[in-house]
C-alpha cells in the first residue's frame, strides 16, 4: 500500500507586518483627532481677540473717521470728460457734477452731487433739476486706454441713462 502524504500545517506565525499597520493607521488617526482640536482653539482664541478689538467703541469710530477722510480725498473721476458718443461734457469736482449735453438750440445742463465708493458712482440730481429731480442713478466705472467707461448698475432717469452709459475720454 502506499503510504499517504502528510500534509503540513502551518502554524499561524503572529503576524508582525499586520500588528504594525493597525499600530502606524491607530497613531494616524489620533494624530488627527489633536491637530483638528489644536487648530480649532487657536481659531477660537484669534476670534476672541478680534471680537475684543472691535467691541471697544471708540476703535470703530476711529476707523470709520479713517474711511471717511479716505474716501473724500480720492476721486479718480476729478475732471472734465467728454462722451465718446455725443460729446456730452462730464465735469467732476469734488462732491458735485455737471452734465452738460450739447444741442444746436441751446445747451442744456444737469447739475447734482456724486457719491463714489470703490468703483461705483452714484449721482443724485439736484432737487431743481429740469429733469429728474433729486433722481439717483449707479454706475460701475473703469478705465480702459485712458478712457473712462460706465457701466449703468441702477437708474430711473432716462435721460441720464442715455448719456452716460458710454466710454468718456478726458480733456
Amino acid at each position: 500500500m502506499a503510504k499517504k502524504a502528510k500534509s503540513r500545517k502551518k502554524k499561524s506565525n503572529n503576524n508582525s507586518f499586520g500588528k504594525i499597520a493597525i499600530i502606524v493607521l491607530i497613531l494616524a488617526i489620533l494624530s488627527v483627532v489633536i491637530a483638528y482640536f489644536v487648530l480649532n482653539k487657536d481659531d477660537f482664541n484669534f476670534s476672541q481677540t478680534i471680537e475684543k478689538v472691535y467691541d471697544n467703541e471708540s476703535d470703530t469710530q476711529t476707523i470709520k473717521k479713517d474711511e471717511t477722510k479716505v474716501k473724500t480725498a480720492i476721486n479718480p473721476l476729478k475732471g472734465t470728460w467728454v462722451s465718446n458718443y455725443d460729446g456730452t461734457m462730464l465735469t467732476i469736482n469734488g462732491n458735485n457734477f455737471t452734465l452738460e449735453m450739447p444741442s444746436v438750440d441751446a445747451s442744456s445742463k444737469i447739475k447734482g452731487s456724486i457719491i463714489i465708493e470703490k468703483t461705483i458712482a452714484t449721482f443724485i440730481n439736484d432737487a431743481d433739476a429740469a429733469d429728474c429731480p433729486k433722481t439717483e442713478g449707479h454706475y460701475s466705472f473703469s478705465f480702459e486706454n485712458e478712457e473712462l467707461v460706465l457701466s449703468l448698475i441702477k437708474d430711473k432717469c432716462e435721460l441720464r441713462i442715455r448719456r452716460m452709459s458710454a466710454s468718456w475720454f478726458k480733456i
